[in-house]
């Protein structure tokens, strides 16, 4: 097994088993999951946050997809609104996440990078 594989089942083997063969999914929660990661403290559920954060982030994109949302800022400025509610009132507030104002916003920006990459038009 070249190193590439090896790394590759190394990663699905620390996704949540309900992610897995979802890929925009998966990709998002590794970015959620780095972030909460660097910035946790102790007790915190990390994982489970970032594998949540990462079902919840991707229904709110899904529900505000539209032909041409990619190019269309009107939309992808609700998106953000809405990723930066669910940060600020589930993530921060709600479990205690000690995410910054600057590092939500890296997370949804990161976030929106890969939904326009890998969710078409």
């Amino acid at each position: 097994m070249n190193s590439l594989s090896r790394q590759s089942a190394q990663n699905l083997r620390v996704v949540p088993q309900h992610l897995r063969g979802n890929d925009t999914a998966v990709a998002f929660y590794h970015a959620i999951e780095k972030h909460l990661g660097a910035v946790n403290t102790p007790g915190k559920d990390v994982r489970t946050d970032s594998a949540e954060a990462a079902e919840t982030m991707l229904g709110i994109i899904s529900r505000r997809r539209v032909v041409n949302w990619t190019q269309r800022d009107d939309i992808q400025n609700e998106m953000r609104n809405d990723l930066d509610d669910f940060l600020f009132d589930v993530m921060r507030d709600g479990k205690g996440h000690p995410l910054t104002p600057d590092s939500m916003d890296e997370i949804i920006d990161r976030i929106l990078g890969i939904a326009r990459a890998r969710l078409p038009d």
